[in-house]
C-alpha cells in the first residue's frame, strides 16, 4: 500500500532487487580458482537472467498493455527500458558462455568483466524500478481502482506455471516487511488449499529464523481464526 493505494509493483520488486544482489555478491566472491564453484555462479546469473526477462515480459503483456489501453498516445519510458533491458541479458548471456569455454579450457576465466557488465544491469533496473513503482504506478492509480489493478495482477499470475507463482511467493515472502508478510499471508489463506499455504511456512524454513517463523505462523493462525469467528 502506497498513498492508501495498492502498489503493484512493491512486492514482487524486493524480491527482485534481492535476488539481484546475492547473486551479484556471489560472482564478485567466487574461488575462481575453483571451476565447479565457477560454474555454480554462473548458473545462477543464467537464472537470474531468466527471471529478468520473464518478468519484463509479463510487465510488457498485463502492466504496459493497460497503461497504455488507458493512455495510447503516452510515452512510456519504462516500455524503452526492457528493450534495453532484453540486449543486456544478451550480452550478460554472451559474457557467461565466454567464460564457460575458457573454464572448460582451464584458463582464467573472465569473471571481472561479467561482474562489472552484471552490477551495471543490476544499478540500471534499480533505476527503472524506482520510476515504476513510482511514476508508472501513479498512472495506474489515475486510471483505474484498486480492484482493476488486482484483477491485472491476478491475470498475470494466471499466465504463470505453478511452480513460478510459488517460487515467487517464495520470493517475496522472504524479502518483505513484516507488515507486508502478515497482508500478503492474511490475503493467501483465503485463496490457496490448505496443504499449499502450509507449504510455503516449510519452504520458509531457513529462510527466515525459526523463531520469527514460528510467530509469524501463530499471528497468521490466529488472525484468520478471528476473522472466521467474526464472519460467523
Amino acid at each position: 500500500m502506497q498513498h492508501g493505494r495498492y502498489n503493484i509493483y512493491t512486492l514482487i520488486h524486493k524480491a527482485l532487487r534481492a535476488n539481484m544482489f546475492d547473486v551479484l555478491v556471489a560472482v564478485g566472491r567466487v574461488d575462481d580458482s575453483d571451476s565447479l564453484a565457477v560454474r555454480r555462479e554462473l548458473d545462477r546469473v543464467i537464472e537470474l537472467l531468466a527471471l529478468c526477462q520473464a518478468h519484463l515480459e509479463h510487465e510488457n503483456t498485463f502492466i504496459h498493455k493497460a497503461i497504455l489501453a488507458a493512455r495510447p498516445n503516452l510515452h512510456l519510458i519504462t516500455a524503452e527500458d526492457h528493450l534495453e533491458h532484453e540486449r543486456a541479458i544478451s550480452r550478460l548471456r554472451g559474457d557467461v558462455s565466454t567464460i564457460r569455454e575458457v573454464t572448460e579450457a582451464g584458463g582464467q576465466a573472465p569473471l571481472l568483466q561479467l561482474y562489472r557488465n552484471l552490477a551495471i544491469f543490476v544499478a540500471e533496473n534499480l533505476q527503472h524500478m524506482h520510476v515504476e513503482e513510482t511514476l508508472n504506478a501513479r498512472i495506474l492509480w489515475d486510471h483505474f481502482s484498486d480492484e482493476q489493478i488486482l484483477a491485472i495482477e491476478e491475470q498475470l499470475v494466471a499466465a504463470l506455471t505453478p511452480d513460478e507463482q510459488f517460487d515467487a511467493l517464495i520470493g517475496m515472502l522472504t524479502y518483505i516487511a513484516h507488515s507486508e508478510r502478515i497482508e500478503l499471508l492474511h490475503a493467501l489463506s483465503g485463496q490457496m488449499p490448505p496443504e499449499v499455504f502450509n507449504q510455503l511456512f516449510v519452504s520458509l524454513r531457513g529462510r527466515l529464523e525459526d523463531t520469527y517463523l514460528d510467530r509469524l505462523v501463530m499471528q497468521v493462525v490466529s488472525g484468520s481464526a478471528a476473522q472466521e469467528e467474526s464472519a460467523a
